[in-house]
């Protein structure tokens, strides 16, 4: 048996109570406290999972780019577009991980980032969509990004 307050009048009650007892108000009136959320490993497993597939296929993407493999300039704008995308992607969706596929499906329509190509968008946009699941936020994902291409 827990203590509540009643939002009516500010008495503390039990939780058991059919109404309290200084006003008369609904038990549903009573406010709960929400017990904290606890991550998972799952949870754990998602994030990494999600990283390790952006890093993958951004390393993919510059070793197989003809003459790109060996140029630091070029690596460095992969990595730096990847992250824009990232966070883009995810400031766009972060209300409605579901809208994650539209918002990917437009930078590809529009090519608004040439130098990634079709496919690593898609990684991204799943990466970021798990990402979103577990709660974290578009400066995390794309800091996440940031430090995977100084790996």
């Amino acid at each position: 048996m827990a203590l509540v307050t009643c939002t009516e009048c500010g008495r503390e009650i039990s939780d058991q109570a059919v109404s309290c007892p200084g006003c008369g108000a609904a038990p549903n009136a009573a406010k709960r406290e929400a017990p904290k959320p606890k991550r998972s490993s799952r949870a754990a497993a998602i994030i990494i999972g999600g990283i390790v597939v952006v890093v993958a296929v951004v390393g993919i993407e510059i070793a197989t780019a003809p003459n790109n493999a060996a140029d630091p300039e070029t690596s460095q704008s992969i990595c730096s577009q990847s992250a824009q995308a990232a966070h883009y992607i995810a400031a766009e969706s972060a209300n409605n991980p579901g809208g994650v596929v539209a918002v990917t499906g437009d930078l590809v329509a529009k090519d608004s980032y040439p130098a990634l190509g079709d496919k690593l968008l898609a990684h991204i946009g799943a990466a970021v969509a798990a990402d979103l699941k577990v709660g974290k936020t578009p400066a995390e994902i794309s800091a996440d990004v940031r430090s995977s291409c100084k790996q």
